[in-house]
């Protein structure tokens, strides 16, 4: 790296330091919006919801296998990381 252009980065990061820092806090500052209070779902609704969530994304059969694939090895990486640091101890 150029010795100007890490100077120049760093004048820059300093000056803008006070700034962030500023606007940081003036956001702090600022009262809370009130919330709204959640409107009652019925059981029916909830069913509802679960079920269009579970069909929202169409994902054709070999994609789907792809993805479903990736997460099984995922969790046998977990699975193998945790039996391995439970016995050595960490």
């Amino acid at each position: 790296m150029e010795r100007r252009t890490f100077l120049l980065g760093l004048f820059g990061g300093l000056a803008a330091a006070p700034a962030i820092i500023a606007a940081a806090s003036s956001v702090e500052a600022a009262p809370a919006p009130e919330a709204a209070s959640p409107l009652p779902l019925s059981e029916a609704d909830l069913e509802a919801l679960q079920a269009d969530w579970a069909q929202a994304v169409a994902v054709p059969g070999p994609a789907r296998r792809r993805v479903r694939r990736g997460a099984r090895r995922v969790g046998r990486t977990a699975r193998r990381t945790r039996r391995v640091m439970r016995r050595r101890g960490y």
